[in-house]
């Protein structure tokens, strides 16, 4: 499975707090644990080991779609939709999409992705 991380559960790994060990354990499950410390330990090398999705105009084409389509009902703002943009413009079968945002998780949910909250786990 490929995990997907928002912003809000990628930060968990950096800055402890609710959710925290979770992330870290989803990530440890899909990463080599030594490479996992190295990575978290020294932050500026961390992108090197995931894709960064540039943001380009059918991401923003995307993102106003959804913030159309789920603002008035779940309130979804502009980061959130470029996030959730990107990963139904990218994501595969056995995708799943990993948020602490409810929100979020809310409209990734209607859209029919798998969905991870790293708080709920456990």
């Amino acid at each position: 499975m490929i995990l997907f991380f928002d912003t809000s559960a990628l930060f968990k790994c950096f800055h402890r707090e609710e959710g925290s060990e979770n992330v870290i354990g989803l990530l440890e499950s899909t990463t080599d644990p030594k490479q996992l410390q190295e990575t978290l330990t020294q932050f500026e090398y961390a992108t090197v080991d995931y894709v960064i999705e540039p943001i380009n105009t059918e991401v923003i084409f995307e993102a106003i779609s959804l913030i159309k389509d789920y603002a008035q009902t779940i309130s979804l703002r502009s980061l959130d939709g470029i996030q959730l943009a990107t990963f139904s413009l990218i994501q595969e079968l056995g995708w799943a999409f990993v948020t602490t945002d409810t929100k979020l998780a809310t409209a990734a949910t209607q859209m029919g992705f798998e969905v991870i909250n790293p708080i709920l786990i456990g």
